[in-house]
């Protein structure tokens, strides 16, 4: 396969067993074809377009998905590509990647490309953020570093990584001209970086490592460099992660708590603004779905385990939700039966920007695919 490739999909459509609704897997099953991080732009405006990551062809590139026809567009032919850090601009047909050390645009359309930025020698990027009106791009890297504790399996090196603290800056680069600044920087694992949707100079980051074990979120100015914590934790009684920007402009995040070492963990769905004002905490029934993300609306949630009564099988199922008063009521939308085994197969769901349909991945047919599914009961 090669840069401008056409590939036309069978849409595989079956009846959900546990709740019925119709679910339609959007790829082939040819190669693992998943999406990139759930928290970041994906869709064009009307939702007939995703960007998704395949190795179909061998290696990992980017392609553009007509969801109506089910027309799959190579966007990319080169190396150093991964699968979570891309992300699509808000409004125009452009897209935004890492290959190897340069950061680089893709018109959708041309499927010319043009290099925005270059990281220094010894640094690896995080995944990226556009901002609402597509202006301004921000993302961190950190320092490569010699780990001795993986094991293959998914996060066994994660707390090597924490206690090692690599140097990691937070870079903000203006999308027309490629101008880059450096916003953030110390002696820390940074990783996802999100910019408001409505403030494109408020920043979003956080502290990656075991939650109960880091101060995972903050908040930098862009203009200033002022930093602050966005919902502070006490370490070991406190946890939040998944941290995302609502489309008004407030954050959502999963966050718990407990008294004690002794005792289980209380789940709560947490929104708040960036300044840590007009904080609510919506507790869950029982333990929290995970990965979980809000319509356009922040009306329904989304979330890819489903821990709600009378659902039988609670980690290989999606929910949808609705955050009321200080309580969560919600019902299983479908069964994903993902792995779990890596990242790529974790089901990250979304929603389409007219909040129809949740967008989620799945390894149930042997290789990732990508499925949807509508969002509404």
């Amino acid at each position: 396969m090669a840069l401008g490739d056409v590939t036309e999909l069978d849409i595989v459509r079956h009846e959900d067993p546990l709740t019925g609704r119709p679910v339609e897997r959007l790829s082939d099953n040819r190669g693992n074809t998943c999406h990139p991080y759930f928290t970041q732009n994906l869709c064009s405006p009307d939702g007939s377009e995703v960007l998704l990551a395949s190795d179909r062809s061998g290696t990992w590139q980017l392609f553009n998905l007509l969801t109506g026809d089910g027309t799959l567009v190579q966007l990319t032919d080169e190396a150093g590509l991964g699968t979570h850090g891309a992300a699509r601009h808000p409004t125009e047909p452009l897209a935004y990647y890492f290959a190897g050390p340069l950061l680089k645009e893709v018109d959708l359309e041309e499927l010319s490309t043009r290099v925005l930025y270059a990281l220094p020698d010894g640094f690896s990027p995080a995944i990226l953020s556009l901002s609402g009106d597509g202006s301004r791009l921000a993302f961190a890297y950190s320092e490569r570093l010699q780990l001795s504790t993986g094991t293959g399996r998914i996060y066994s090196r994660m707390k090597e990584r924490l206690y090692r603290r690599p140097t990691s800056v937070i870079m903000y680069v203006q999308t027309a001209t490629g101008t880059a600044d450096a916003i953030w920087g110390e002696k820390a694992w940074i990783s996802h970086v999100n910019i408001s949707p409505t403030e494109p100079e408020i920043v979003l980051f956080c502290h990656e490592g075991p939650w109960d074990r880091v101060q995972r979120m903050w908040v930098v100015d862009a203009r200033t460099g002022e930093l602050w914590p966005l919902l502070e934790q006490e370490p070991h009684y406190e946890k939040a992660g998944h941290e995302f920007f609502l489309a008004d402009g407030r954050v959502g995040t999963q966050y718990s708590r407990r008294e004690s070492m002794d005792e289980p963990w209380q789940d709560h769905v947490t929104t708040l603004w960036p300044d840590g004002t007009e904080r609510q905490d919506y507790a869950w029934p029982g333990p929290q779905a995970m990965h979980v993300q809000a319509d356009p609306e922040g009306e329904l949630w989304a979330g890819d385990r489903a821990w709600l009564p009378d659902v039988p099988e609670p980690e290989a199922t999606l929910c949808v939700f609705r955050c009321l008063e200080e309580r969560i009521e919600g019902e299983p939308l479908c069964v994903h039966r993902t792995s779990w085994l890596t990242q790529r197969s974790h089901p990250h769901p979304f929603f389409s920007p007219d909040g129809r349909y949740v967008f989620f991945s799945s390894d149930r047919a042997g290789n990732c695919n990508f499925y949807r599914v509508p969002a509404r009961w």
